[in-house]
């Protein structure tokens, strides 16, 4: 799976999601698994979403939040973290 085609993933989670809601990386991992034909490995996919998600994140194009408040830096945020377009409105794919 290429960088690209993880980042394109997550961002059609996000469009998907009305009103700027946010979503679980472990949902986006989850499809990808199942267009994988592995959906019960799921959990490996976690780690190239996160890494995606933070590089997303880092050049502006989504936001990753933590209860409910976006994090000051994606590098170094830990724990339970969402994510969704960025607080000044969503971006496209």
């Amino acid at each position: 799976m290429t960088p690209d085609r993880l980042a394109d993933a997550i961002l059609e989670h996000i469009d998907a999601r009305p009103g700027g809601r946010t979503v679980s990386p472990s949902d986006v991992a989850k499809t990808l698994a199942a267009q994988a034909g592995t959906p019960d490995d799921w959990r490996a996919w976690l780690k190239p979403v996160g890494a995606a998600a933070r590089g997303l994140a880092a050049s502006g194009r989504i936001a990753l939040y933590r209860k409910g408040k976006p994090v000051d830096d994606p590098a170094t945020a830990k724990g339970v973290l969402r994510l969704g377009p960025p607080p000044e409105g969503p971006t496209t794919a």
